[in-house]
């Protein structure tokens, strides 16, 4: 994700458009919430008691993973995949976002 960020700012430096900067901020704010992550699996942040992060920020990534569900869903309906290979990239997307959605909702109900 650090590597993706740092494509996406080198891409902004030649040409700034507001789709790409919304790309860029989301893969930055992803790249931070993995540092943290890792810093607290490792130990080197304490996090005892409360999650590693505020649950906003759950609470946007939750609803970032569910617009992606129902985005994939309406396309899937609207442009069936024409393949096997298209049809399970589309379900393994699904299934990972349903997945994800799930454990930021599961993340915010741990602390209330």
């Amino acid at each position: 994700m650090a590597a993706l960020s740092l494509f996406g700012i080198w891409g902004l430096a030649h040409k700034v458009t507001v789709l790409g900067l919304v790309l860029v901020s989301v893969c930055i704010g992803l790249t931070i919430l993995m540092f943290r992550w890792a810093g607290a699996l490792t130990g080197h942040m304490d996090t005892q008691g409360r999650l590693s992060v505020n649950k906003v920020v759950y609470a946007a990534l939750g609803v970032l993973f569910g617009t992606f569900t129902v985005f994939s869903l309406g396309l899937a309906v609207l442009k069936p995949p024409q393949s096997l290979d298209d049809g399970l990239v589309m379900v393994f997307g699904l299934v990972g976002s349903v997945a994800l959605t799930y454990l930021c909702y599961m993340a915010i109900q741990r602390f209330k």
